[in-house]
């Protein structure tokens, strides 16, 4: 028995034994996930969130069901907006009650939205609605993802009949290619890349892409665009040189710059061409009052309002100019406005603009207006927009002006918004064709352009947005010894005796204006010396329609 008895307790020592060796060890595994884990928390909060990923990847092998690791890779990959990957790491999590994954649900509404998973994020979101404090719900932006999901449901639900395809190669890079422009007649294509202009090109030191340049594709006779090539002038520069829009006639280009100890912030500039040439760009004019009670007027004006001018001492992003070159829409993220940045208009006034007007928070949200175009028609605008209209990032909207006044915006729908980001929209005349770009999976890059067959887009929208039928009506004045006349022309409708526009012919005497089809207009041209021009143009609609109409005029002396 006494032999028996020490063999047991030789046993039971050495399984002790075993056991606290095993407890060792499973503490000693323990504390370096915990060290790990910590180094890797550590790059995670200083931005480095490959180094965080590395770490975690290598701990992944050994504990794929740590539950605390599988939150940390979630949200790591999140930053890297891998994702899918965010949704593999996290859906298993989905019953823990861990304090330290308060944004378990959070990070799953967005993963399933930009996944496009709109029914299973709208879940997610009202799932950390309903569990966190509402402040943390506002600082999220919660409402307005939720708002955007079932957006989405609802808009994808209704597929539009418009066919998009890529510009292609000639067209986009593997950079970012964004904000396209084009002339009334498509001749021309403009936008903003950042591709390297050159070897020596250099790179954001904030961003770390390389500085933002305008290019141009020309279209060919067989309605392809030629490759893309820096514009001929003085428009790029070292520094951030954007293309924000050109006008309807080509021969105007606002840009936004944004340069080393000479603007404020972000400015819009205004070039000219010239003898086929970009001249050096210009920041554009306020209007300086000089009499006494004016300037006493625009100090009130500048102590209520704020900053009087376009350019401010906040960034002005976007700018588009109206066909007659009398109004100006732009985004500006000034204070006193509704949101990060919000669109304003200005009137041309003197030399310069009036002061700018917010256009009111029936358009402009408390999230983020960008990428304003104003349609040659005058009265039609398109945005962009993040906020709870969109159907996740930014949207395209369309706002209609009737009677003077904006109406409520549009959601331009899907397949021409997606979860992604839609950054910059415009419209041809004739409504046939629009450009977009946009962030959407498939591009070349990090954002490519698209282009938008728009023929059957309006037949499913309200009457009220029916797209105009406009034609260009462009030419000259000269004399009779073919000089060029530079002065105002007045164009009435004689279907109604009213004022459509006033435009001025340029130092070349050219002009150039956007009518709307099947009416009959009146030209009047006044100029000092010459005898006065009033004459009759038939714009024909329907069937026999005409993109672009050219009319000259001949004035003789007096």
């Amino acid at each position: 028995m006494r032999i028996i008895s020490i063999i047991i307790t030789v046993m039971c020592f050495s399984l002790s034994s075993l056991a606290m060796d095993s407890m060792a060890s499973d503490t000693t595994k323990d504390e370096n996930i915990t060290v790990q884990m910590t180094q890797a928390r550590v790059k995670y909060q200083n931005d480095n969130f490959e180094g965080a990923l590395r770490i975690y990847r290598d701990l992944y092998k050994g504990n794929p069901d740590h539950s605390l690791l599988n939150y940390r890779m979630g949200e790591t990959f999140f930053q890297l907006a891998e994702y899918g990957s965010v949704i593999l790491h996290l859906k298993k999590l989905v019953n823990e009650d861990d304090k330290n994954m308060e944004l378990l649900h959070y990070y799953l509404g967005r993963a399933y939205q930009k996944e496009s998973m709109f029914n299973l994020s709208k879940d997610h979101y009202e799932t950390f609605k309903d569990n966190v404090k509402g402040k943390l719900v506002k600082y999220y932006n919660v409402p307005t993802y939720l708002s955007q999901v079932k957006n989405a449901i609802a808009l994808i639900s209704e597929e539009l009949e418009v066919e998009i395809e890529n510009m292609g190669a000639k067209i986009n890079s593997e950079y970012v290619d964004a904000i396209p422009s084009v002339t009334a007649d498509q001749s021309q294509l403009i936008f903003t890349s950042r591709r390297p202009l050159n070897e020596k090109a250099q790179r954001d030191p904030f961003s770390g892409e390389y500085f933002d340049a305008v290019f141009v594709s020309i279209k060919n006779a067989d309605g392809s665009w030629s490759e893309a090539k820096p514009i001929e002038g003085d428009i790029n520069t070292e520094w951030h040189d954007a293309n924000t829009s050109i006008s309807p006639d080509g021969k105007t280009i606002y840009l936004y710059k944004n340069i080393k100890n000479e603007t404020l912030s972000g400015d819009i500039y205004v070039s000219k061409l010239k003898d086929g040439k970009w001249l050096k760009p210009q920041p554009l004019p306020e209007n300086k009052p000089e009499k006494f009670f004016q300037k006493l007027g625009n100090a009130f004006k500048t102590l209520f309002q704020g900053e009087t001018a376009i350019n401010s001492s906040y960034f002005e992003t976007s700018a588009g100019v109206t066909a007659d070159n009398n109004t100006i829409y732009f985004i500006s993220e000034r204070k006193k406005g509704f949101g990060e940045g919000d669109i304003y208009s200005a009137h041309r006034y003197g030399k310069g603009w009036s002061a700018p007007k917010n256009l009111g928070k029936k358009i402009n949200t408390e999230d983020d207006e960008i990428g304003v175009f104003i349609h040659p028609d005058g009265n039609t605008l398109f945005f962009s927009s993040n906020g709870p209209g969109s159907m996740g990032g930014y949207d395209i909207f369309m706002v209609k002006r009737v009677n003077g006044r904006w109406q409520k915006p549009v959601n331009l729908g899907y397949p021409i918004n997606t979860p992604d980001n839609e950054f910059h929209f415009v419209l041809s005349t004739d409504s046939k064709t629009a450009y977009i770009s946009s962030d959407r999976e498939g591009g070349l890059g990090k954002v490519d352009l698209y282009q938008i067959d728009m023929r059957n887009y309006f037949d499913n929208l309200d009457v009220e947005f029916i797209q105009p039928e406009l034609t260009v009506v462009n030419g000259s004045v000269v004399d009779e010894d073919q000089n060029p006349i530079e002065t105002e022309i007045v164009i009435i409708s004689k279907n109604d005796g009213e004022v459509v526009t006033k435009i001025m012919s340029d130092e070349e005497g050219k002009y150039f204006a956007t009518l709307k089809n099947g009416l009959t207009y009146e030209f009047i041209i006044e100029h000092q010396g010459m005898k006065a021009v009033n004459t009759s143009l038939i714009i024909p609609g329907g069937d026999e329609a005409q993109e672009v109409k050219t009319w000259h005029f001949i004035l003789s002396k007096q």
